[in-house]
């Protein structure tokens, strides 16, 4: 278990991309590029989130039971609610401008607490739609984390027990677009490094452009997981954004 930092600390770390980076000299000098960043410290607590986009720090779209909690040590975050159906529900997050990563170094990452254990998913999609796989990573009822990519099931890479409800965990999943392989991170320590996605990058000229939270149709009906700082980062200055000073500079939004 991972006491949460506040959320001001944890954007200038970014600790895993920053070190793959440091390992790529012909990237040393490129800028961090922020897609998106959802925090809900100015969301209204006990109300469920708005669906104005990445501009504002809300997703585009939910088919979930949410509402806005006080969560950690200080600040806010968001409670997903299993809504008892018997279909999956989720919540729909996707990049500023509608972008889609097809080529370099993309992280996210997310702070999450479970208050009651169940089915629950991180899903990666392009922007607008979910036709292309771009992985999963599956929370059990169980407290593992598993994981899902175009090559295949990997099963259990944190074993059951991993995640337990009141405790406060940190999620950061790394994807190296140019050589089409992704690592996953469980509050710093690596479960799943440079593992071969099946994808190139590219599907069609499609790429990642959406954040999918959710409960998989057989989850239970009483599944509660709360969420914060949901950050996602390239090294890739898209076209069109301003000209940044050399080292490793964040922009913003």
């Amino acid at each position: 278990m991972t006491a949460r930092r506040h959320a001001h600390f944890d954007r200038i770390a970014l600790p895993v991309l920053l070190a793959v980076l440091v390992t790529a000299p012909a990237r040393a000098g490129e800028a961090l590029t922020e897609l998106l960043r959802a925090e809900f410290e100015a969301q209204a607590v006990g109300e469920p989130i708005g669906t104005g986009g990445a501009a504002i720090g809300e997703p585009v779209s939910w088919t979930m039971g949410n509402r806005v909690v006080e969560f950690g040590i200080t600040g806010q975050g968001l409670e997903l609610q299993d809504t008892g159906v018997s279909t999956a529900v989720s919540m729909r997050f996707e990049f500023l401008d509608d972008r889609e990563m097809t080529t370099g170094m993309l992280s996210i990452s997310v702070w999450l607490e479970v208050q009651v254990l169940d089915s629950f998913y991180i899903r990666l999609r392009e922007n607008g739609s979910s036709t292309t796989d771009y992985g999963q990573v599956i929370l059990t009822p169980l407290g593992a984390l598993r994981l899902d990519d175009e090559t295949g099931d990997m099963g259990d890479v944190a074993p059951a027990g991993s995640i337990q409800a009141g405790n406060v965990h940190r999620i950061e999943w790394v994807h190296d677009l140019d050589a089409g392989t992704h690592s996953l991170y469980l509050d710093g320590a690596p479960l799943v490094e440079d593992r071969v996605n099946g994808q190139d990058g590219g599907v069609d000229g499609r790429g990642i452009g959406a954040v999918l939270f959710g409960f998989l149709s057989d989850a239970n009906t009483d599944g509660v997981i709360e969420i914060d700082t949901l950050e996602v980062y390239s090294d890739v200055v898209p076209r069109g954004d301003p000209v940044f000073n050399d080292g490793f500079e964040q922009a913003e939004g």
